[in-house]
């Protein structure tokens, strides 16, 4: 498969592969109503009014959890669990922050048919009001806390989401982590798909990417704003080309997972090209 770049909107680009498989009823008609609307729409505000239909609704029930990390670091996360049939998302925040990050955009990924987990890893901070409670264990417990380290947090969170049913996971990352999680996702057989924001050499070239990019079978949604585009676009050169899909706004967007709030002006057309995204991995094997 060619990577291409399809101009969904004025404002916006995003690169997909020329090839996309078939996707589940639910959202092949909510994104056939999208394309059809968005064609005729001349008002930005409409396309906002539809992606606040889609993505709000029912709240899914918020629970604190604990489970044991790979160096018996304990690490605390908030499940946000539909059913016990759907796959796995795990979320991972970004550098001074927390499983908090993920307050509002954990129920909106619900949404997309995922059962998801925000995860407090072992570097952060306060987010939201929340604290990080595997930080502040692990200063406690004299455990070690470098960014690399983090690495041991999600692949704990991996093994502890798909033995709850079997099913591949997701991975998104914002920031550094956002970099963690694309390494991880190419190494890792666990994993399904990755969707990360703003990724960098957060990591001085300590992180090995020129070993594990290339070696990317799966696909991986890469955004960032405008402002990162070209350097995200470098930093991920070497995945294969037919796996990933890149997004970047014309206009300034935001750093991270920032990027979906909606405090950006930006956030429906980030969204609008997760929904694409989903469409691509929703029935694939």
């Amino acid at each position: 498969m060619i990577c291409r770049q399809l101009r969904v909107q004025k404002s916006l680009y995003v690169s997909f592969p020329t090839k996309i498989q078939g996707v589940s009823i639910d959202i092949s008609l909510q994104l056939l109503s999208l394309h059809t609307m968005l064609k005729a729409a001349k008002h930005r505000a409409l396309l906002l009014v539809l992606l606040i239909s889609l993505l709000v609704g029912k709240l899914t029930a918020q629970e604190k959890i604990t489970f044991i990390g790979a160096d018996r670091l304990i690490i605390t996360a908030d499940l946000y669990k539909v059913n016990d049939t759907l796959p796995y998302m795990i979320l991972c925040h970004d550098l001074k922050s927390s499983r908090g990050e993920f307050n509002d955009l954990a129920k909106r990924f619900n949404k997309l048919g995922y059962n998801c987990l925000a995860i407090d890893m072992r570097v952060g901070g306060k987010k939201n009001g929340i604290d990080n409670e595997t930080m502040s264990l692990a200063q406690a417990k004299h455990i070690t806390t470098k960014l690399l380290d983090c690495k041991i947090d999600i692949a704990s969170a991996i093994n502890y989401a798909f033995e709850k049913n079997h099913k591949r996971v997701v991975l998104v990352g914002g920031g550094f982590s956002a970099s963690l999680v694309l390494y991880t996702g190419c190494i890792n057989p666990k994993v399904k798909c990755v969707m990360v924001f703003s990724p960098s050499d957060y990591f001085g070239g300590i992180l090995d990417t020129k070993e594990a990019f290339p070696k990317c079978v799966i696909p991986v949604f890469i955004a960032s704003s405008r402002v990162e585009g070209p350097a995200v676009k470098k930093y991920v050169a070497d995945i294969p080309s037919s796996k990933v899909t890149l997004f970047a706004p014309s206009t300034d967007g935001a750093h991270g997972t920032d990027a979906l709030l909606n405090t950006n002006p930006d956030h429906s057309d980030y969204w609008l090209t997760i929904l694409m995204y989903v469409r691509q991995i929703q029935d694939s094997k």
